[in-house]
């Protein structure tokens, strides 16, 4: 609410007053919230690594979001996992070795990378 003086040479002649109703814009960031707090808790809560990185056509770009889960599993924090992209977790040696790569190379080719194919760098196990 917004309150001000109207004046006319020198006297208080009137009074303007600006009220704004934000009743909507409360109740949608409140649903906004409640939503958002659904979605955390079912993609941190279920047990899959999920790990989301932006779509592009060539090279590969950091993940964006990661669930609690990944973390676990591969043994990163969820900080170092934004600071990699899915091309980080697989092993250099097995995208140089054909023989584990068999069947796998159109996909890598397309910067897809099968989970089977990463690796917990930090715990030095691998997936496959």
């Amino acid at each position: 609410m917004r309150i001000g003086t109207v004046r006319s040479m020198m006297k208080i002649i009137g009074i303007s007053v600006f009220v704004i109703d934000i009743t909507t814009q409360k109740l949608i960031e409140e649903e906004l919230r409640t939503s958002e707090e659904k979605f955390r808790t079912l993609f941190n809560g279920i047990n899959s690594a999920v790990l989301v990185h932006p779509l592009k056509l060539e090279g590969f770009s950091n993940f964006i979001e990661v669930n609690e889960y990944a973390c676990r599993r591969y043994g990163y924090s969820r900080e170092e996992f934004l600071n990699l992209s899915s091309r980080d977790l697989v092993p250099q040696r097995l995208l140089k070795e054909k023989g584990l790569l068999k069947g796998k190379k159109e996909l890598l080719e397309k910067n897809i990378f099968p989970e089977s194919l990463f690796m917990c760098q930090k715990m030095e196990r691998n997936f496959l």
